[in-house]
């Protein structure tokens, strides 16, 4: 089973093609096969003893003394034969240049027949560039050499049929490979809209289209998009006015607070005040995401370069193996957050920031940033990126956020068909964040 999952088409394109031509060819199979033995090799054999049974009858006449201008004259008008003497039997050389396989089967079967029908010794003389067959006999003193059309004992009928066969298969098989394409079509802008959801790119080109299955499946996917989109919208409406609404009691509390004057009691409470603030701010960016921004079509190498530039935190060396203009299709202003989130992270845990790019195989990009510092435990990986999460879990605004940077920064490059994997540096010693973007 593991050697046929191998070995069949990956793709349903090819899958369908294989399932409409694989009993096509059976079926040629088949009846090339019953050709062969129903009709081919008995009318073979037809011809073969006709012609062997005429070859019979002239040598019986000869042997009863016919004479032998009058047996030539009716071996010519009653069976196409040019019956002549020759001189050296024991010269002629047997010969069966054939260039086919039905020629080498009807000469093969008349040899065979021969045999039985004269006994006496004979050399078949057959080329397939001449129009006719020759045979040589051995009658002591008067030695023949018996020749007639190669129509005698091979019918043209053969390569017809095969001739038939090849030609409607092949055109059979075209109808099938177009009739499969336009079914399958569909299926592919089904799966390129889906993949351009994932990208949040827009499909409203999209119709659905194609058999009455696929058109339901297409109509059930924008059915789900819609009520993915109309879910995501009424979530970031809810939280982004609950967040603005905390807002205004928290201003009127930072006011009272300045009236109170300076107390060390007032000052714990303006700084409750700030991280109250700073949290809100977190929630309004998560809900947030990437907005509203379009696609726009960028430079990749000269994108990344002028977002580590604007980098002030802390230097950050920028290589990159890709030659020329690289252009690829992004959200600038989300990119460069999610990439300054990382960034950022970087610049808090270490000193050596360094960022670089390259082209993997499957023609995608990775763009991988690399820190000297402690880095993070590798039970961790997938949790850094749970809403709310952080790796200081004594919650110090000075050690980070709120825990919504990393999961941001996961969920903008989602909307973009990439992902985004942790490791150790091997060459700084600090976290690898390796980021792919689909080509």
């Amino acid at each position: 089973m593991n050697v046929i999952k191998r070995i069949l088409p990956r793709s349903l394109f090819g899958r369908s093609l294989l399932i409409v031509l694989l009993p096509l060819i059976l079926l040629q199979i088949i009846l090339c096969a019953f050709f062969i033995d129903n009709h081919f090799q008995k009318m073979t054999n037809r011809y073969a003893e006709a012609l062997a049974g005429e070859i019979a009858y002239v040598l019986a006449e000869q042997d009863r003394g016919e004479d032998f201008t009058k047996l030539r004259q009716d071996a010519r008008d009653f069976h196409e034969m040019r019956v002549t003497r020759i001189s050296d039997y024991t010269a002629l050389e047997s010969k069966h240049d054939t260039h086919g396989f039905w020629e080498g089967w009807a000469v093969d079967s008349l040899a065979d027949i021969l045999k039985i029908r004269i006994p006496n010794d004979f050399k078949i003389i057959f080329n397939s560039d001449e129009d006719h067959v020759s045979v040589g006999i051995d009658r002591g003193d008067e030695d023949l050499l018996i020749s007639f059309p190669e129509r005698r004992i091979f019918t043209s009928s053969s390569y017809i049929f095969l001739l038939w066969m090849i030609v409607s298969s092949l055109l059979l098989s075209m109808i099938a490979l177009w009739f499969m394409r336009n079914q399958v079509r569909p299926i592919r802008k089904l799966a390129v809209a889906a993949e351009r959801i994932g990208r949040g790119q827009d499909i409203s080109a999209f119709k659905p289209s194609g058999a009455r299955e696929v058109r339901q499946a297409a109509n059930a996917f924008l059915v789900m998009k819609d009520r993915i989109q109309s879910q995501v919208e009424q979530r970031t409406a809810m939280l982004a006015g609950i967040s603005h609404d905390l807002r205004t009691p928290l201003t009127r509390l930072k006011l009272s607070l300045n009236l109170l004057g300076a107390a060390e009691e007032v000052d714990e409470m303006k700084h409750d005040v700030q991280d109250m603030e700073r949290m809100i701010q977190g929630y309004l960016e998560f809900v947030r995401g990437e907005g509203d921004e379009s696609m726009q079509r960028v430079d990749l190498v000269a994108y990344l370069k002028e977002v580590c530039e604007t980098f002030k935190i802390k230097p950050v060396d920028f290589q990159s193996s890709l030659k020329g203009t690289v252009y690829y299709s992004l959200r600038p202003l989300a990119m460069e957050r999610a990439l300054h989130n990382f960034l950022g992270n970087a610049a808090r845990y270490g000193e050596i920031i360094s960022v670089s790019l390259n082209k993997d195989e499957s023609e995608g990009y990775h763009i991988v940033i690399e820190d000297d510092g402690e880095g993070i435990d590798e039970e961790l990986y997938d949790d850094v990126f749970r809403p709310f999460f952080r790796v200081d879990q004594s919650r110090n605004s000075e050690t980070g956020g709120v825990g919504l940077g990393m999961t941001i920064a996961r969920d903008i490059l989602i909307g973009h068909g990439g992902h985004i994997t942790l490791g150790k540096s091997e060459n700084l010693g600090g976290l690898l964040i390796d980021i792919y973007l689909p080509d």
